[in-house]
């Protein structure tokens, strides 16, 4: 599983993007906000 954290610089809000290879599945998490 692959995973990248982006950084919304507009939300001020760390986005997580989870990538699942095996099922080609994609996921977005949005992270805790950071101050």
């Amino acid at each position: 599983m692959m995973r990248y954290l982006l950084y919304d610089k507009e939300t001020q809000v760390r986005l997580l993007y989870v990538e699942d290879i095996k099922y080609g599945r994609h996921f977005l998490k949005i992270a805790k906000k950071s101050p």
